[in-house]
């Protein structure tokens, strides 16, 4: 019997970056960071929450300078961050907690984290919490939660999503089993990756169930994918 090919984890860190780095949070200037750094040593660290607003920033500052021995700093500047509702900090927060990098592995703590995030709408919070509850990570295994946040990032065109929501429809996980939602989600993550091991691997599976379909189906996914 042929079996779906699972998708991979992948750390979705160097976007989060990305997002701190040019998203729509108060500009910090390259001084203040180092003037609050610098209060943070000195252990003024209401001076360095002046200087440094949103906290978060700090954190990246730690992350970004390569300092092995700063990770326990970065979460710290995380946490509070985080605590003052900084998307972002919650997310990073939350995977620190679930890599067990800077805090002690708590995917419980991680899963309260990605909850935050996800709530003020960050799809990569999103995509972790779907695998959180479909793998049973700080929380009981849940495959109708997970699906339902694999949906809210599929539905925006994440091609991980969208393979992940395909297996769970083809095996009737956490929603009804529906061939024609499987290959529709799976043709849409192969359109997405153009190439590569997960385009091979979407089409792959669309191959799978296509062959458990009838013409109609096949047709109707078809139409399904493309509107």
């Amino acid at each position: 019997m042929k079996t779906y090919r699972k998708i991979p984890i992948v750390c979705l860190q160097f976007l989060l970056v990305l997002g701190l780095l040019f998203g729509t949070q108060t500009t910090v200037k390259a001084d203040q960071l180092d003037e609050g750094k610098a209060a943070h040593n000195a252990g003024n660290n209401q001076e360095a929450l002046k200087l440094i607003k949103p906290p978060g920033h700090l954190g990246i500052k730690y992350g970004l300078a390569g300092e092995p021995r700063g990770i326990k700093k970065r979460a710290r500047w995380y946490h509070k961050a985080a605590e003052q509702g900084d998307v972002y900090a919650q997310y990073n927060l939350g995977q620190m907690y679930a890599k067990g990098k800077g805090v002690p592995q708590d995917y419980t703590e991680a899963l309260k984290w990605f909850h935050k995030a996800a709530e003020q709408g960050l799809h990569g919070a999103r995509y972790r919490l779907g695998q959180m509850y479909a793998k049973g990570k700080g929380v009981p295994q849940d495959y109708t939660e997970a699906a339902k946040w694999f949906h809210k990032v599929a539905e925006r065109g994440d091609p991980l999503a969208q393979s992940h929501l395909g297996i769970l429809y083809a095996k009737g996980k956490g929603v009804p089993q529906d061939y024609v939602q499987a290959h529709k989600w799976f043709s849409l993550a192969a359109s997405r990756w153009f190439r590569g091991e997960r385009h091979k691997e979407a089409v792959h599976n669309r191959n799978v169930i296509k062959k458990r379909m009838t013409p109609a189906q096949v047709a109707e996914a078809h139409k399904l994918a493309h509107e």
